[in-house]
């Protein structure tokens, strides 16, 4: 299994601030096949949040992420 993300601005240090635009998705795909991705759902715009140790994609109200990178 492979999960990744698309970025279309530099990464910055913001802390917990999330920052970012539409054009930012996660994808995947498992054993060759099609890639299946996952675009900004517009309820709201938690993109990415970093810091100097993660990157977060994604977000809502519960604190749940799309994709964390430690």
């Amino acid at each position: 299994n492979v999960l990744g993300a698309f970025n279309s601005i530099p990464y910055n240090e913001r802390g917990h601030k999330y920052y970012g635009n539409g054009e930012i998705m996660l994808y995947s795909f498992k054993n060759n096949t099609t890639i299946k991705t996952y675009h900004w759902t517009k309820l709201n715009d938690f993109f990415i949040r970093s810091t100097d140790s993660m990157i977060c994609y994604g977000g809502d109200e519960f604190g749940r992420s799309g994709l964390i990178i430690d």
